[in-house]
């Protein structure tokens, strides 16, 4: 689904390569994910126990009363500021707005990079959930190939009866080995 997910949140192709079904769980699977994001954010954001909220509250030489004074007052503040938090219903309307006007927009040209089509400021306030769930899935996957295969299969060219193989023809034979199976070339 990783790469279902790309695909969708390259502005070059979105939803062009599926079939409308595929297309619809593809949305689907982005709302889902724009929810989770945004309710991370909340959750975050909602947090008290965060460093700068308990450096600002627990200063040092201040003593326990004056504390508790500051820390009643200080949840005073912030409970009667404090704004009603959109619920999962309005951050889904949200996202799903979001999905609906970047599935309308134009395909980008093939040749704009997505990571700078994403940080456009127009892109990136006009589309705030996406453009985070973008700088998550549009990234290079992360591989682990041993850097030793290529040089052990150089390693086996070179023995002793072969000592005087030239370095050149050593590389391209082990180009040939690795390609000639990918144009299928049968020995």
């Amino acid at each position: 689904m990783t790469y279902y997910l790309s695909t969708f949140l390259d502005p070059r192709y979105k939803d062009f390569f599926f079939d409308a079904t595929q297309a619809e769980r593809i949305r689907r699977a982005v709302l889902r994910e724009g929810l989770r994001l945004s309710l991370d954010e909340e959750n975050e954001d909602s947090d008290p126990e965060t460093p700068s909220k308990r450096s600002r509250l627990y200063n040092e030489g201040e003593n326990v009363d004056s504390q508790t004074h500051k820390l009643f007052w200080a949840c005073f503040e912030e409970s009667a500021i404090e704004q009603p938090e959109p619920t999962e219903k309005q951050s889904k309307n949200a996202t799903a707005q979001e999905i609906a006007k970047y599935t309308a927009l134009a395909k980008a040209d093939r040749k704009i990079n997505p990571y700078e089509w994403w940080a456009l400021s127009t892109n990136k306030n006009g589309f705030p959930i996406l453009s985070k769930l973008a700088k998550r899935y549009l990234i290079t996957p992360a591989s682990s190939v041993y850097s030793e295969r290529l040089f052990s299969e150089a390693g086996l060219l070179y023995e002793k009866k072969r000592n005087r193989l030239a370095p050149e023809r050593a590389e391209k034979i082990v180009f040939l080995h690795h390609n000639l199976p990918l144009v299928d070339f049968k020995y």
